[in-house]
């Protein structure tokens, strides 16, 4: 589907964005502080500080992060994959595409924050088992793998896509967090770094596509946003074992990734039923990544995209935050067509 556009047309879209974008790097050092509302990381508040009254959401995870001393997960990469769930909570008055986190230097609150709870390690067969035996219990709700953009911490990472999932009704979502630096200033070294990733996520997707073929967990879809889409777009199309189905769907949102590159990789995916990409006029991240990248369209920019093999939606008017480029978690029409995709199986 397409959401509307608006009355502005390309010529002052581009203006707008144009000007914003050179405030925002007039600005930067200022936005780095700014960001940190978002990308930061706290510690797991633990179980006695949550209130009766909040929602729980268990995020079960795979990540190549390496293990930090405290039992979390930091920017190196592991040698290894590591499982587990990651527990979130979030306030119960909370609005759909809300994702309310304290200001920089304050304590987190259970009762008014989304947060972590805490991280429950679990072993490649007992995460499996938790996935099949949780999908086969809620066969009515979106199955969802997801692969977060850049800036992000293992923390953070969590916390979004537990609104996320909260949102759209995942029982439970899975998040395979890379090693991103977690900071929104480290955005050469993360897309640098991002890369290494590739053959980690296809280890995992395999697993996925052959404990799928032995009768497990039915249908699901794998998404990605922004800078996870390199990863993703690669593991999908790289894929060492193609005559196994990986997913239902494979859902791109914002993918900051060669507009080109990214089109050739849709032809190349296999084990994928329908392939979706959000893609916005307005989204300043991916304009200002195109000027890093010598002016090449980025996969999330609408007129980057000419003949696509992949279903386009044009989010261009949707309402959202961060620069125009966090819509696929902040905005309620989007979180609906994303539930309607993974609910059509």
């Amino acid at each position: 589907m397409l959401f509307r556009r608006s009355k502005n047309t390309p010529r002052r879209r581009r203006r707008r964005t144009i000007v914003v974008a050179l405030i925002l790097l007039a600005i930067a050092g200022v936005s780095s502080a700014l960001l940190a509302l978002s990308g930061c990381s706290h510690a797991p508040i633990g179980w006695e500080k949550v209130p009766g009254n909040t929602d729980i959401v268990p995020v079960l995870f795979v990540t190549d992060r390496a293990a930090t001393n405290d039992g979390q997960f930091g920017p190196d990469r592991a040698e290894s994959l590591s499982y587990g769930v990651a527990w979130v909570t979030l306030p119960p008055d909370r609005e759909t595409g809300e994702y309310p986190r304290p200001v920089p230097a304050a304590p987190l609150k259970a009762e008014r924050h989304v947060a972590l709870i805490s991280i429950e390690p679990l072993s490649r067969e007992g995460f499996l088992a938790r996935l099949d035996d949780s999908w086969s219990n809620n066969p009515d709700s979106p199955r969802l793998l997801f692969v977060p953009g850049y800036g992000l911490t293992f923390e953070s990472a969590a916390c979004r896509l537990a609104q996320m999932a909260d949102d759209i009704d995942a029982e439970p979502p899975v998040l395979f967090s890379w090693p991103s630096h977690g900071s929104f200033t480290r955005y050469a070294r993360d897309h640098r770094v991002a890369a290494d990733s590739v053959p980690t996520l296809q280890t995992f997707l395999e697993d996925l596509a052959t404990e799928r073929a032995a009768g497990r967990f039915g249908a699901y879809g794998v998404a990605a946003h922004s800078t996870g889409a390199e990863i993703l777009s690669r593991a999908l199309a790289e894929r060492h074992n193609p005559a196994e189905t990986v997913a239902d769907q494979a859902i791109f949102f914002a993918p900051d990734v060669d507009a080109g590159v990214l089109a050739e990789r849709t032809t190349l995916f296999t084990g994928i039923k329908e392939t979706t990409i959000y893609a916005s006029t307005d989204d300043v991240s991916l304009w200002l990544s195109r000027v890093l990248h010598g002016n090449e369209p980025r996969g999330g920019e609408v007129a980057g995209w000419l003949d696509p093999q992949a279903r386009i939606v044009d989010v261009s008017d949707v309402t959202t935050q961060m620069w125009g480029h966090i819509y696929y978690r902040d905005s309620p029409e989007v979180l609906s067509d994303l539930r309607r995709a993974l609910t059509s199986r």
